[in-house]
């Protein structure tokens, strides 16, 4: 189950109804920014109540260094 990425998504859509009177009016507009928060909204929701899947994958040179469960 991939239902931590509901707190990442959750936390997106935080930021970006902080930052959107900073955008650009013109073009980001209302709709623009109704159809991201419906965007994320299902995501969240997809992610807590459904069977999506994620996956990741990080490809290295050597297969036998540690990686990190989060970017830096």
């Amino acid at each position: 189950m991939i239902r931590h990425y509901a707190l990442t998504l959750k936390r997106w859509l935080e930021k970006f109804r902080a930052a959107y009177p900073t955008l650009d009016q013109k073009k980001y507009d209302a709709t623009f920014k109704r159809m991201w928060e419906y965007y994320l909204g299902c995501s969240i929701a997809s992610t807590l109540y459904s069977e999506v899947a994620l996956y990741q994958i990080q490809f290295t040179k050597d297969y036998a260094a540690p990686i990190p469960y989060q970017r830096v």
